[in-house]
């Protein structure tokens, strides 16, 4: 089976036409802190696992298919690619803000630019079940900060792997359930109305 990056399942649903919409790298927000990554049940080895493969997704897996190798820049990114890197982007700094892969690949893609490689990341697949098991252990965990954390984890976990239709389930229940994901505590946008 032939796994297809999420930026190419973007590009054929908007039938390639990418120009017009074409974003920018913004910084995510990263003060205040979205949550206390001291009062989350994760170990400190997991906030930075977590954080530099999420770092990873978003630059290898959703932006590398965009970056133009001769101009040595990111090129024509879709709006909603782009806001997935920042969403990715900006989790990752907030679980581990002085995290060097984050950091440094966050610095980079503010130049438009991608950093190396990760080596030792985790498949987009794997991770995207582990970022749903988490996500469940930090509903049982309780507290604002866990559950914050979850409704990010859950997003997240269908962004990585669109077909992992666990992920996908999950999200739709939790919205379903009436809940939303505000991610303005981390890109500093307005929430979306």
């Amino acid at each position: 089976m032939k796994i297809i990056p999420f930026a190419a399942i973007v590009m054929l649903s908007t039938g390639g036409a990418h120009r017009a919409g074409a974003a920018e790298y913004r910084v995510p927000l990263l003060d205040p802190p979205a949550f206390d990554v001291e009062g989350v049940a994760m170990l400190d080895a997991e906030l930075r696992s977590y954080a530099e493969n999420l770092a990873a997704v978003a630059c290898e897996d959703l932006l590398a298919p965009f970056f133009c190798p001769e101009a040595e820049r990111l090129r024509e990114v879709p709006g909603p690619v782009m806001e997935n890197a920042r969403k990715l982007m900006g989790l990752a700094l907030h679980l581990e803000p002085r995290g060097r892969y984050a950091v440094v690949a966050n610095a980079m893609l503010r130049e438009g630019r991608l950093p190396s490689p990760l080596r030792g990341r985790m498949a987009p697949q794997a991770f995207s079940s582990l970022m749903l098991r988490r996500a469940e252990a930090l509903d049982e965990a309780g507290g604002d900060d866990n559950l914050r954390l979850r409704a990010y984890f859950l997003e997240v976990a269908r962004v990585i792997d669109p077909r992992n239709e666990d992920a996908v389930y999950a999200f739709e229940i939790f919205q379903m359930d009436g809940h939303e994901v505000d991610w303005s505590p981390i890109l500093g946008d307005e929430p979306a109305e």
